[in-house]
């Protein structure tokens, strides 16, 4: 690899980290399956649609650079963060979930399951 190239693939990468960094939270409850919403790089103004399974980005860069676009690997930085809730299937940072414990009796939950805090608390889990 060139080094223009390289250079041009870190500064997507520092971009993604920061956008990662900056909007994990909402990036992380848009998701809808392997689908999220990402906000552009200059601002959370605009939003683009990645799509981890098919690993696309709506983005003009998406085209260009292809799986390395700053929003793709800000999504994919995002998803290795996250998990789904058991209960109500929407996504979460992985410190916003709460795990069952072997000291919590339930028929409906298995031990390591993670709940978001409002599920939990419906379920007296916390």
């Amino acid at each position: 690899m060139r080094s223009t190239e390289a250079a041009s693939k870190a500064v997507r990468e520092d971009r993604a980290r920061k956008v990662a960094d900056a909007h994990a939270r909402e990036i992380a409850e848009s998701a809808v399956g392997a689908v999220y919403k990402v906000p552009g790089c200059t601002g959370a103004t605009y939003y683009y649609v990645v799509s981890l399974s098919r690993g696309t980005c709506e983005c003009r860069d998406f085209e260009h650079q292809g799986a390395s676009c700053e929003h793709l690997l800000a999504a994919e930085i995002v998803n290795a963060k996250s998990a789904t809730c058991a209960d109500c299937n929407r996504r979460f940072l992985g410190r916003d979930l709460y795990e069952v414990t072997e000291d919590h009796e339930s028929l409906t939950w298995f031990v390591g399951d993670l709940l978001c805090l409002s599920c939990a608390i419906g379920h007296g889990i916390i």
